[in-house]
């Protein structure tokens, strides 16, 4: 993306470094590399207002504050959210609102408001699914998977997961397909109608956490505010019921 912005630079096409500050900066940002990420939604923030082009600066006000969530910054999370809904009301775009709306989500969860979560990432789901946008459909159910195992939804995220599994493996989305694995271990493992009561069920779920965290290595990616917190609960689960030593073993 870096040598792509490069290239619009030298073809003199401001739009298009734009747009690939808009990508590189997000695709930092969802690595975890918030700081390296920031600077380039900020300069694509700036020319598509210089510009005037506003579905890309609404675009960029939803990245940079999913990028003030992911480090806790709530306030400014919120605050480019809005700017970002003012937009995409005043144009009608709504294909690129959902993405707001899902982002909002995210803001909420982090917040410790679950329902509220849960009630914007499903709405946003059933307008992604109106659109087709299959590719966020796939996200977006991962993270609906994560709020309704945070508000003990068992059977609706264990649905929801396998759903998002089928529909990863379908269109090759690696990332997302080991996001549903960790759902899907989470709910057999903290789930009351299902607890790991023996040592059998529990040692297939580290084996499957160790898979993941494998996965999303050669991935380049990492887990955010959304993964982190269930991947801390099964994992104390896990130590408690199999040793520490054990879980790390069956983990590697």
């Amino acid at each position: 993306s870096r040598r792509l912005t490069a290239g619009f630079a030298e073809l003199g096409d401001a739009l298009g470094v734009a747009r690939a500050q808009f990508v590189t900066g997000r695709s930092l940002a969802n690595m975890g590399r918030v700081a390296e990420g920031e600077p380039f939604l900020k300069s694509s923030l700036d020319a598509a207002r210089e510009l005037g082009n506003t579905p890309l600066a609404g675009l960029a006000l939803g990245g940079l504050a999913r990028a003030r969530s992911m480090v806790g910054d709530l306030a400014s999370a919120r605050a480019y959210l809005a700017e970002a809904f003012t937009i995409y009301e005043a144009t009608g775009a709504d294909a690129y609102s959902v993405l707001a709306k899902s982002a909002a989500a995210g803001i909420e969860f982090h917040a410790g408001n679950i329902e509220q979560a849960v009630h914007l990432s499903t709405a946003a789901l059933d307008t992604m699914r109106s659109f087709g946008l299959t590719l966020f459909v796939t996200m977006e159910m991962n993270n609906l998977a994560a709020y309704l195992i945070a508000c003990e939804r068992w059977n609706d995220a264990r649905a929801l997961a396998n759903d998002a599994l089928e529909l990863a493996l379908e269109t090759q989305q690696l990332v997302e397909l080991a996001w549903s694995l960790q759902h899907l271990a989470a709910v057999a493992t903290l789930s009351t109608d299902s607890p790991p009561r023996s040592s059998s069920p529990a040692q297939l779920a580290a084996q499957l956490l160790g898979y993941v965290d494998a996965r999303i290595t050669a991935l380049g990616t990492s887990r955010q505010y959304i993964q982190q917190q269930e991947y801390d609960g099964v994992l104390t689960i896990l130590r408690n019921t199999l040793g520490t030593t054990k879980a790390r073993k069956l983990m590697m």
